[in-house]
């Protein structure tokens, strides 16, 4: 009388088990990446082709920080002539900076110190009389920190570990990214108050809302995450297109009527590409827009290095021309087929 029973219960822990797996599986994969999947797996089936495997695009590396960042000279205030600017902030400045505390500082509380630096030395330079040989000193210490400020900025959004993830660390989760974009767009104006440097003060209350960017970027991973999205299509398209471009001419349409083949491929295409990848191809494209003015400046940027900009242009611009082209060439390839067999681009009932 147990046996049955048993039986049951040793099928319900197989089923359990295999349902737990199948949803690992899933869980490893991003939802864009489960759809491609599936849709080159139904038209692979319906098509009765091998369509080959997909090759995602290479993924441009953002090389260590210490490969890109400038060696800049730093200025040695003498005890001598620190005890002579007492009457100064500069010299609270530079002896808690000399502390064990103050040697050990993130990218963004250095360039917010070389900011202070300047204001510092602006400041110092009203108070001490002309007379004075220490006030040379200082004209010729704020002219060489003010000429280094831009450089101080390029150093600290290369070396940025909160840059760096929303750079290379891509997300699988659905996060909004328009925090990032202002974060961004922060950076950037950032730099170019830097270099106009009306007021030592005025850029220094601008960093103020610095860090709160900084954490926006880094939990966005914001165009990490849009370039893993963008690389991703263009692999599977690049494979499908090679495969479609002889495949669907193939496909029987006589004078213009649509076989139960044109229709079942007509379905797959608007569940998978219309519905399923299309609205992230056009989130893609969009970003990539709202983001081009931020990253056209820093490929002119002459205090980014080289290599720098190199991954910018590698992943911004570089591979959304490769995405743009795969994706006009798949549109291109159904807009044919359905013109073809008279199918409009919607699933039938």
């Amino acid at each position: 009388m147990h046996k049955p029973v048993a039986k049951r219960s040793v099928g319900t822990v197989l089923l359990i088990v295999f349902c737990v797996t199948l949803l690992a599986s899933c869980a490893d994969k991003s939802r864009l990446n489960y759809n491609l999947e599936e849709y080159t797996s139904r038209l692979s089936r319906v098509l009765d082709i091998d369509i080959p495997p997909t090759t995602l695009q290479p993924k441009h590396q953002l090389p260590p920080a210490s490969q890109m960042v400038n060696t800049l000279p730093s200025i040695n205030i003498e005890i001598t002539e620190l005890l002579s600017l007492r009457q100064c902030e500069l010299s609270t400045l530079v002896a808690n900076k000399n502390t064990a505390l103050g040697k050990v500082q993130l990218p963004s509380q250095q360039l917010i110190y070389e900011l202070s630096l300047v204001k510092a030395l602006r400041d110092c330079e009203t108070v001490i009389p002309p007379s004075t040989g220490i006030h040379e000193q200082l004209q010729s210490w704020r002219l060489a920190k003010e000429n280094q400020l831009s450089y101080r900025w390029s150093n600290f959004l290369q070396s940025s570990q909160d840059v760096r993830a929303s750079l290379t660390q891509a997300l699988d989760v659905n996060v909004s990214e328009d925090a990032a974009v202002r974060g961004y767009f922060y950076l950037n104006k950032l730099n170019s108050n830097i270099a106009q440097m009306k007021t030592a003060s005025e850029v220094l209350e601008s960093t103020s809302e610095l860090e709160n960017h900084l954490y926006e970027l880094q939990k966005a991973r914001f165009p990490a995450s849009t370039w893993n999205e963008q690389s991703m299509i263009t692999g599977y398209l690049l494979a499908l297109n090679s495969s479609l471009s002889t495949a669907l001419p193939e496909v029987n349409c006589t004078d213009g009527r649509p076989s139960d083949t044109a229709k079942i491929l007509r379905n797959v295409f608007y569940l998978f590409f219309i519905e399923q990848v299309q609205p992230v191809a056009s989130k893609v494209t969009a970003l990539h827009y709202k983001i081009d003015p931020v990253f056209s400046t820093w490929l002119n940027e002459p205090t980014l290095s080289l290599e720098f900009k190199a991954f910018i242009k590698g992943n911004h611009k570089i591979g959304f021309a490769e995405y743009q082209s795969a994706v006009q060439q798949h549109v291109q390839l159904w807009q044919t087929f359905l013109a073809r067999c008279n199918l409009s681009p919607t699933a039938s009932g």
